[in-house]
């Protein structure tokens, strides 16, 4: 209950407290903080052995805050702007070290976030007057990695055992299981994953 006052219920009254002196502005923006942990599940792994762990209550908190950014800026009067941005892990010198390795090596950057890494969106969410409802993501590439990998299986190998290993998978698990395999380097991945949306 503690992690859903503190993140969630104070964001709401924050705003209800609020509302009377913004709407006296002529371009009032709210801007609210939420995580990638309000829109995907916690790969629970990065925490094993660490002093770290992920509570349901955290995720359900951050997941009402973008929901709560959302009807606010239907709701709120139009010269309202209502975003919210959704940050991964942020780095301090105290962290856990095997955690913060665990949790790089699933980012396209392979590092958590710095907090430099903030103040240029706070500056484009305070200065844009048409961008409202969004929930703005900065997770170095954590979230589209886990999306580009759902129902997918990468495996990076040597051209000459493609087909053999393609053969196995696809007799096998893989297809039951109705998962796409693809072998190779990421930029053939990224290049077949295109083609089929198109």
């Amino acid at each position: 209950q503690k992690c859903i006052d503190t993140n969630l219920t104070s964001s709401f009254y924050s705003t209800q407290v609020l509302y009377n002196l913004l709407k006296k502005s002529q371009k009032p923006k709210i801007i609210n903080f939420s995580s990638i942990y309000g829109f995907t599940a916690p790969r629970f792994e990065i925490y094993n052995k660490t002093n770290k762990n992920n509570q349901i209550a955290y995720s359900v908190s951050k997941a009402g805050i973008i929901q709560l950014t959302k009807w606010l800026s239907s709701y709120l009067d139009k010269k309202f702007s209502v975003n919210c941005v959704s940050f991964g892990g942020l780095s301090n010198s105290k962290m856990d070290k095997k955690f913060k390795r665990n949790y790089s090596r699933f980012t396209f950057k392979k590092r958590m976030m710095e907090i430099d890494d903030i103040r240029p969106v706070i500056e484009f969410l305070i200065e844009t007057d048409y961008t409202t409802g969004q929930n703005l993501v900065i997770d170095g590439g954590w979230s589209t990695f886990w999306e580009m990998l759902k129902k997918n299986i990468y495996i990076p190998i040597e051209f000459k055992n493609r087909e053999l290993i393609s053969q196995l998978l696809l007799s096998t698990f893989a297809v039951k299981k109705g998962f796409r395999v693809y072998l190779g380097n990421f930029a053939g991945i990224l290049k077949l994953l295109e083609k089929k949306k198109g």
